[in-house]
């Protein structure tokens, strides 16, 4: 390969603050490091705090990928954040034979768990993602479930497995507390969606386990931040926060007993495993996790024994593992720092997206 050029879609808005701009960013940013020249397509409504309607959604995506195909640069790599709607590139990729690969973040339920409405139009969506992946020169999946869930639906497309990771340079442990920690608490931060484990959260706070003396402290936005308003109004022991800048995170995590990565699984979205961001960043600051039994996550911690692996939407045991790690601040304090050296040894941006570039460079010079 002579030229070292990426064209990077997103058919997704990558909001400020969201896992997925984050990903993105983190990524190209790696990319660069490297050499590339990276040009990335996105909606133009990623600005804005308030999302369009689902059709003005729809056109802003085919009229980027119009944009794509107009502003095509020779030479250039197309690498796809997986999405449904990212089907006309793939099909321009297909007839001009132009290497193009897709990141998997999740399976196809994905779309139908976040958005309901989009049910009806699923027998058109998925077989449009299985020809995406089935004409892809690479798959990029970010956990191993994953990888072979992309596997068996495509049969002869290589695929790896890069996960999530942490920006090492930003978490990291010993970040002084942000001035509006004062309380002891535990930390929940990210998108407050429904998978999240919202319910089971509020329940554990209103658990007779749940410690006095620990607050649960807050931060993100999403569909269910009403419902975590309206709970912090009459529960004092809920913190609030709303979204906070990137940047200042780690001194919201640093300060905390443990991260708290309490994901569900409704219509069985995580099946396929998991590797959220939170959870690497989380660690990276040194700070213990308590997540939920699923594959990818659940890994981590017990290999390392950085954390407490607890069983979905079980309110109780989440209760009594913040009242653990509350009492046993040896405990917890070990469990971070063996998190924090795992995070910062193999789970860096900077280091996946050397996987990825590997992986991509090899599928080129072999065909």
């Amino acid at each position: 390969m002579t030229s070292k050029k990426l064209t990077y879609l997103s058919c997704e808005a990558p909001m400020a603050g969201s896992a997925s701009y984050t990903h993105i960013h983190e990524i190209i940013k790696g990319f660069k490091a490297r050499g590339w020249d990276v040009k990335l397509y996105y909606p133009s409504y990623a600005d804005q705090q308030t999302k369009p309607n689902l059709f003005r959604r729809l056109l802003e995506c085919l009229k980027i990928q119009l944009r794509l195909c107009m502003e095509w640069r020779k030479g250039s790599v197309i690498y796809v954040r997986a999405h449904y709607l990212a089907f006309p590139t793939s099909v321009m990729a297909k007839i001009c034979g132009i290497p193009i690969f897709h990141e998997i973040n999740g399976p196809y339920e994905d779309v139908f768990v976040t958005h309901p409405q989009l049910n009806k139009f699923k027998s058109i969506l998925v077989p449009m993602q299985k020809f995406q992946f089935r004409t892809a020169s690479g798959l990029v999946a970010v956990t191993e479930d994953l990888r072979k869930w992309v596997s068996e639906q495509t049969k002869n497309v290589p695929s790896i497995l890069v996960s999530n990771a942490a920006n090492t340079d930003v978490f990291k442990a010993h970040v002084p507390a942000h001035s509006a920690c004062s309380s002891r608490y535990v930390i929940f931060f990210g998108s407050l969606a429904r998978w999240h484990g919202i319910d089971m959260m509020l329940d554990s706070l209103r658990d007779v386990s749940w410690p006095q003396d620990v607050s649960l402290l807050v931060l993100g936005d999403g569909g269910g931040r009403e419902q975590i308003e309206a709970e912090a109004k009459k529960n004092s022991k809920l913190i609030y926060k709303g979204p906070v800048k990137y940047e200042d995170l780690p001194s919201y995590i640093g300060n905390a007993i443990a991260g708290l990565v309490t994901i569900t699984n409704p219509q069985n979205r995580s099946n396929t495993g998991l590797n959220p961001l939170k959870l690497f960043e989380t660690l990276a600051c040194s700070v213990p996790v308590i997540v939920t039994d699923f594959r990818g996550q659940a890994d981590l911690v017990r290999e390392n024994d950085c954390g407490i692996v607890i069983q979905p939407d079980d309110a109780q045991a989440l209760a009594k593992a913040v009242s653990y790690l509350a009492e046993n601040s040896d405990i917890a304090r070990d469990m971070g720092a063996r998190g924090h050296d795992i995070v910062h040894a193999k789970h860096s941006w900077d280091q996946k997206a050397g996987e990825t570039e590997d992986f991509i460079l090899k599928i080129i010079d072999r065909k």
